[in-house]
């Protein structure tokens, strides 16, 4: 897992251009993308309706990855 909020962005970069399931990300960085379905917690929070997107990466992830990071 991989994540670019608050501290773990600064963490570990995806690698390569592998495939990747986005949570409530634009997927317009995507050459491919589809949709799998969004979160239903059951639970009222911010991830509740969030999209599931499958990506597959136009670029590699470490090109991308600083646009993705967002501290707190």
């Amino acid at each position: 897992m991989f994540s670019g909020h608050n501290g773990y962005g600064l963490c570990a970069v995806p690698p390569g251009s592998s495939p990747a399931v986005l949570v409530g990300l634009d997927p317009d960085f995507c050459r491919a993308s589809r949709d799998l379905g969004e979160i239903d917690l059951r639970v009222a929070n911010d991830e509740d309706g969030t999209a599931l997107v499958r990506c597959l990466p136009e670029r590699p992830w470490a090109q991308i990855w600083p646009d993705l990071r967002h501290p707190g």
